[in-house]
């Protein structure tokens, strides 16, 4: 399915899809679609009653806990192929999260290869 859209994913209130358009530059911020020319991607939010991006972890040097992110972390899973071994396909997964601001980022990304789980090592 190629991905054109953001979308919001709760705990398990969601389809997360699989896009068949891979994030051109993962690590340019917003994502922007190679399609759609907008922004792509899933923002995550704990629960679908909390669409904030306050989260209370722990209190801040005033005793407060209303730590606030400057956006939603948010991820994207995009299909790569079969994978080299045969055995399976792979993905690719790009997350990123905020600190208290624009400049306070991480974004990171990883392969993924999901397989059958049934292998014929040529015995019996």
């Amino acid at each position: 399915m190629v991905c054109n859209a953001t979308a919001n994913a709760y705990q398990s209130t969601v389809e997360v899809l699989i896009c068949s358009n891979a994030l051109v530059n993962p690590q340019s911020l917003p994502w922007i679609g190679t399609i759609s020319g907008t922004p792509v991607g899933f923002n995550y939010y704990p629960t679908s009653t909390n669409l904030t991006t306050t989260m209370n972890f722990a209190a801040d040097s005033n005793g407060s806990y209303s730590n606030a992110y400057f956006t939603y972390p948010a991820f994207y899973i995009s299909y790569v192929g079969i994978a080299a071994d045969g055995g399976g396909s792979v993905y690719k997964v790009d997350a990123v999260g905020y600190g208290g601001s624009a400049l306070s980022v991480a974004v990171v990304e990883s392969t993924y290869e999901i397989g059958s789980g049934v292998n014929n090592l040529g015995g019996l």
